[in-house]
């Protein structure tokens, strides 16, 4: 099965990221990096292919808390049969494609897990470490949690699956937290699996134990709280920037519309502008 992995980035640890994906064991079908802050992206081609996306809207708002929007854009992207999302400050062991390559195979779509360790205190050792040198971000992995545990920081899904259930909800744009919660549940729900996700290790990322610096995110909006305004999409109200150029637009109402098995805004890749670049 060929897996395309998604990252979402803001930060330049970005780039130790994908070199640590290059040393693995087996290597992705294609890299597709959704940014546009970082412009020193480091080229590994000659171990697997990695694009560029670079990327605006006239729809959405861009820019504050939107990685449910670039997911979205490397999902629609990909032309593998599975998606791996990666979040920008992790580090790779070096058998993240095998395991992840293996768990989806067997269960469609795979919730996996991440350990926090001292990268500078282990550096290169981080490819072949056991995972129980880290802390665990969860109590207890290889068991079911409630759907509140999933986390797209390390999932792996069939792409089309992703497709079938409208990805990302666009309603969590300019609101942090939940969109992967909300997809966990949706997915879950799509398959008739219940309320319960498994957490696996493998696959597994390092996660640092200090905060990753984030490169200063272009937005598309004015963010001017004096302007706001009230609107409904499909039944939920949000606060949306009255000026007409302006596209800020935030969730405003009740949690229970977080966690819906519909999508209330869908993603459509027709109101994004990409442009790609392969290095």
């Amino acid at each position: 099965m060929k897996i395309d992995i998604v990252i979402p980035a803001t930060r330049r640890s970005v780039n130790h990221l994908l070199w640590s994906i290059s040393q693995g064991t087996t290597l992705p079908n294609r890299v597709i990096v959704v940014t546009n802050e970082i412009t020193n992206v480091e080229s590994f081609s000659t171990h697997y292919p990695t694009d560029v996306v670079r990327f605006s809207s006239r729809e959405y708002p861009i820019g504050d808390a939107d990685q449910a929007l670039r997911r979205n854009i490397g999902i629609w992207e990909s032309d593998a049969e599975a998606v791996m999302t990666l979040d920008d400050d992790l580090f790779a062991p070096d058998d993240l494609v095998t395991t992840a390559t293996a768990e989806v195979i067997g269960r469609r779509v795979v919730w996996g897990h991440h350990r926090y360790i001292d990268f500078d205190a282990y550096g290169e050792r981080l490819l072949a470490l056991e995972p129980e040198h880290g802390r665990s971000r969860e109590h207890g992995v290889n068991r079911k949690h409630l759907w509140y545990s999933a986390y797209a920081g390390l999932m792996v899904a069939e792409t089309q699956i992703l497709r079938d259930v409208g990805g990302y909800d666009m309603m969590f744009l300019c609101r942090h937290g939940n969109e992967d919660q909300s997809l966990g549940r949706r997915i879950n729900h799509h398959l008739d699996r219940g309320d319960e996700i498994w957490v696996s290790e493998p696959p597994f990322a390092w996660h640092p134990t200090e905060d990753r610096t984030h490169g200063k995110t272009k937005t598309n909006f004015c963010n001017s709280q004096s302007w706001l305004e009230e609107i409904h999409i499909n039944g939920v109200r949000f606060l949306r920037c009255a000026r007409p150029a302006c596209t800020y637009r935030v969730f405003a109402d009740e949690e229970a519309h977080l966690f819906s098995d519909t999508v209330v805004i869908p993603y459509d890749p027709c109101t994004v502008t990409l442009r790609k670049e392969r290095i």
